[in-house]
């Protein structure tokens, strides 16, 4: 198996766990197994969630998590056996593997060797070269402070400012009882501001947000939406507090009884 050249998901899992193309090789071997398994996979994934929210102009919560493991599922004709490991170790997988085929099926033979492939990487649809879960923590928190001055400066009905910087690194390989092994990468990063308007006529929230595959530059890169050319997070902010205060000067919903015109049918 050639190992280099490889920018996907499938190399992250190789080189971080050490695992190799024998190990893997055996690890599928033992979800096949018997004769009666048609079919058998491994999914990996590796994912980092960080976020940090922002309220009464504090900065009062940080998160980081780590999730990983391993699913493996062996399929006998009509028959499916699931099994999973916290844990990617060559010994854990093997486990893992033995009991899915446990599930699905028994027999008595053994099958043949399994040759892994490592598939050439195709188009980066994600191209981000520093995902946001690798950015400072004090950048963002820097980010969400200055979202909450200028959010209080914008109207002086604001009266709370609530705001968050979530971002996830998942990377994921597939690994089929073919011998082929892909991945992916897949950033994710997202904004959300929420505000909280109060005047004589009560309290209204107005939120907005917005986030994509992108990393935390593209939260600060400028760009014209209807106010100007500034950061889009700005855009994010005077949005959440436009709706907020129209919200308070709107006429409420008619209430009460009403005539229903409906039409023939059941």
């Amino acid at each position: 198996m050639t190992e280099s050249n490889t920018t996907d998901g499938s190399q992250f899992f190789l080189s971080t766990y050490g695992l190799d193309a024998g190990g893997l090789a055996r690890v599928v071997g033992t979800a096949l197994g018997r004769q009666n398994v048609d079919w058998a996979d491994l999914y990996f994934e590796h994912a980092v969630l960080e976020s940090v929210s922002l309220e009464e102009s504090l900065v009062k919560k940080v998160n980081r998590l780590l999730n990983q493991g391993v699913g493996v599922r062996a399929v006998a004709h009509d028959k499916t056996g699931y099994a999973h490991a916290d844990t990617i170790e060559l010994p854990e997988l093997e486990a893992a593997a033995q009991t899915a085929r446990v599930i699905a099926t028994t027999g008595a033979r053994d099958a043949g060797p399994i040759a892994i492939r490592l598939r050439a990487p195709g188009r980066d649809l994600y191209p981000v070269p520093s995902p946001a879960t690798e950015r400072r923590i004090e950048d963002k928190a820097t980010l969400l402070r200055e979202i909450d001055t200028l959010a209080r400066g914008l109207d002086a009905r604001v009266r709370e400012v609530q705001a968050s910087f979530v971002c996830e690194q998942k990377t994921v390989a597939v690994l089929s009882s073919d011998g082929e092994l892909v991945g992916d990468v897949r950033p994710l990063a997202r904004l959300n501001v929420s505000i909280i308007a109060e005047d004589h006529h009560g309290r209204q929230v107005g939120t907005s947000g917005g986030g994509n595959r992108v990393d935390f530059d593209w939260f600060v890169e400028p760009v014209d939406r209807g106010y100007g050319t500034e950061a889009r997070w700005r855009f994010f902010v005077r949005e959440a507090v436009r709706r907020a205060v129209l919200a308070l000067d709107a006429d409420p919903a008619p209430a009460g009884t009403m005539p229903v015109v409906l039409g023939p049918g059941w």
